[in-house]
């Protein structure tokens, strides 16, 4: 099986459960917006995904898991394999839902020490599940379309983020949610990866220059009115 056909293919049948979810759901979901909702939001597809998959709507994937309750720091919000023929890959999958109000949020797409050792323990794909929601009244939020495609849930692989994405100084990669994914080749990630995170050190090598300079002259500063130069 070709790898573009693999990766359509994993794509296209986790966008099948969401939607089965989403459709049981009647789009809409019980609860309040505030800071945290899209996290909220993603511990209710965590589990909604464990179950649905487990009915065996999508043949292809199986040992399907969610991150532990109160795991925060957990690497994957979803977990499971994906087998076509003989093509067998663990995939981790990441839930992010935006509130559509917000036109420059940027969220974070997980550490970049979690992808290298995800890659480290040779594994590759990484998902992303993206879902975006307003508020219908103060306790009731509903899940929109996107309307390039008419779903209410669109998946894509790190992989193929948009080459505007950085990384910030706690290591997290980050993009706008708006940026559009683009296809690459797993080589194009890798070396792209690799020139993000040494422009990320040089940055911080930058920064770190600049404040050796600035203790330089507060020191001589010191020493000149201590009398001690």
């Amino acid at each position: 099986m070709e790898i573009i056909e693999f990766e359509d293919s994993l794509k296209k049948d986790l966008e099948k459960i969401f939607e089965e979810i989403i459709k049981d759901m009647q789009g809409t979901i019980n609860l309040r917006v505030q800071s945290r909702a899209g996290a909220e939001i993603s511990d209710i597809f965590e589990k909604k995904f464990v179950e649905y998959a487990n009915r065996n709507i999508c043949a292809n994937i199986f040992n399907p898991e969610c991150s532990p309750e109160g795991a925060t720091k957990n690497p994957f919000d979803i977990k499971f394999n994906y087998k076509i023929n003989e093509h067998d890959e663990l995939i981790w999958g990441d839930i992010k839902a935006f509130n559509s109000r917000y036109r420059n949020s940027n969220p974070d797409m997980g550490t970049i020490n979690k992808v290298l050792k995800f890659m480290l323990d040779g594994h590759f794909y990484i998902v992303f599940i993206l879902m975006q929601y307003t508020a219908i009244d103060d306790n009731t939020i509903i899940l929109e379309k996107y309307p390039d495609t008419n779903s209410r849930v669109k998946v894509e692989l790190l992989k193929d983020i948009d080459k505007s994405f950085r990384l910030n100084p706690k290591n997290q990669l980050q993009v706008n949610y708006k940026a559009p994914f683009k296809y690459r080749t797993k080589k194009d990630f890798i070396l792209l990866l690799e020139q993000k995170y040494k422009e990320s050190f040089e940055r911080e090598f930058i920064k770190a220059e600049k404040k050796l300079k600035e203790a330089e002259k507060l020191f001589n500063k010191v020493k000149q009115i201590q009398k001690i130069i």
